[in-house]
């Protein structure tokens, strides 16, 4: 299935062994993770940019907002991300994973 933004989602060698629904994506903006869209809502649980600075993050956002009326992003390790998310309209919250395991996510919803 072709999902608006992220197109095609891929079998990822990650989600066979940890059992997991999210998938490989690739947006040709230059950008690539891991996804799982459930209903109208996109989680999100890694990004990996192409060229690091180049606001490629930015326009992905932008465009998964424009997109889906809900977006979860869950795992976040880089410690520049959390400021950004906020400035980007994203909520800090926590959220029990597949495993039963407390993880903090971070939603935006569209108003």
């Amino acid at each position: 299935m072709c999902h608006p933004v992220i197109g095609e989602l891929h079998e990822h060698w990650s989600s066979r062994i940890t059992g997991s629904h999210f998938k490989q994506f690739f947006w040709d903006g230059g950008m690539d993770g891991l996804a799982h869209v459930e209903g109208t809502e996109l989680h999100l649980l890694a990004l990996c940019s192409a060229t690091i600075r180049s606001g490629c993050f930015r326009e992905f956002i932008h465009q998964c907002k424009d997109a889906y009326p809900s977006i979860r992003i869950w795992c976040v390790i880089n410690d520049d991300l959390p400021s950004i998310l906020v400035r980007y309209g994203f909520t800090k919250g926590n959220d029990v994973d597949k495993f039963g395991e407390m993880q903090e996510v971070w939603d935006w919803m569209k108003p």
